[in-house]
């Protein structure tokens, strides 16, 4: 409730621009999506929002403009379709039962000449593919390696692989200089959108108030 009542009175003297800090935080799913309504009502207002998330299908939803933060630092920006287009893939996950697995997964995986990553101590592991073909080498993979999934799943480009593309390849997560910059100079490459510049706003004489949430 006090973050729908913040949110509430944000606009209040018609602000050009409200700062949201993970506004969603905590909420449970009907808050959170009546929170997104309030957000692109702004929007649709006329009110430039720039909000920052951790729900990655948040900003897919809400941003006309994204950008990717890593270790305090812009790696990607542009619209979602313009990052997923660039950077994403489609990806297929297994989730393993037990560390003995996963560890043996990973090295299936590999020597079929795919490319597996994974959270420290996950057990799901998420790899890029070409095409849903890939799904067929990593069961035979797997299956030779003698390693029982509990699951696997193939997905389309997502901001999600966006960020797994960005931070979380096992060479990049290992400093290999070669291969983060070959994914920040894909990230660099075509036009970049201003999130402001798609707001068009009446000139003004004073600076506008700023609300910060």
């Amino acid at each position: 409730m006090r973050r729908r009542l913040d949110l509430a009175a944000s606009p209040v003297g018609d602000p050009d621009v409200i700062f949201l800090d993970e506004p969603t935080k905590g909420l449970d799913p009907s808050a959170r999506r009546a929170l997104w309504d309030v957000v692109q009502r702004l929007v649709r207002q006329g009110t430039t929002v720039l909000l920052t998330t951790q729900y990655l299908e948040e900003a897919d939803v809400l941003a006309d403009s994204v950008t990717v933060l890593s270790a305090g630092r812009v790696v990607a920006s542009g619209t979602a379709d313009e990052l997923k287009s660039r950077i994403g893939h489609r990806s297929v996950s297994v989730t393993v039962r037990g560390a003995d697995d996963r560890e043996r997964a990973v090295a299936a995986l590999r020597r079929a000449g795919l490319a597996p990553a994974h959270e420290d101590d996950g057990l799901v592991l998420t790899m890029p593919v070409q095409d849903s073909t890939a799904v067929a080498h990593v069961v035979r993979a797997t299956d030779e390696a003698g390693v029982d999934l509990a699951g696997l799943t193939l997905s389309e480009p997502s901001l999600y692989s966006v960020y797994m593309a960005l931070n979380h390849s096992d060479d990049a997560r290992q400093g290999c200089p070669d291969t983060a910059q070959r994914l920040r100079r894909r990230a660099a490459a075509g036009p970049v959108h201003d999130a402001a510049a798609r707001s068009p706003r009446p000139q003004r004489t004073q600076l506008p108030p700023v609300r910060r949430w």
